[in-house]
């Protein structure tokens, strides 16, 4: 989702702009979005958890859970028990914790796809007439 309304805000940004759109302009517009995005999501999780729907942090720390005991055995072959032990603990992680962790995931793609977008979208740069 975010990829999509960040494409269409760098588009609708080159469609009224007269002179086109430039790399850095598409990249300052995307990273500018990509922050405001990131802000109002995590936003709407806090209070949706607080106020709509007070399990909803919990039933998403026992998917998280469910998961790392599912790959308990290449956990441990990776990590050793007491790393395997640590990371199960992780699953336990407060509210803020997982919405920083989702919001840090939106801007790290946010900061990657920012410059495709900008690089597929600029435009030539303008002809200058000669009025001679």
């Amino acid at each position: 989702m975010l990829s999509v309304f960040l494409f269409l805000s760098i588009k609708a940004f080159r469609d009224v702009n007269p002179d086109g759109l430039r790399f850095w302009q598409g990249f300052s517009i995307g990273l500018i979005y990509t922050l405001v995005f990131t802000v109002c999501y995590a936003l709407f999780l806090w209070l949706y958890a607080s106020i709509m729907d007070d399990i909803y942090f919990d039933e998403y720390r026992a998917m998280i859970i469910e998961k790392i005991q599912a790959g308990k055995d290449m956990l441990v072959d990776q990590m050793g028990e007491e790393g395997y032990q640590d990371y199960l603990k992780s699953g336990e992680s407060s509210n803020g914790r997982i919405i920083g962790s989702l919001a840090f995931n939106n801007i790290l793609i946010g900061f990657l796809i920012t410059p495709l977008i900008s690089l597929f979208m600029r435009t030539s740069e303008p002809q200058k007439q000669n009025l001679d």
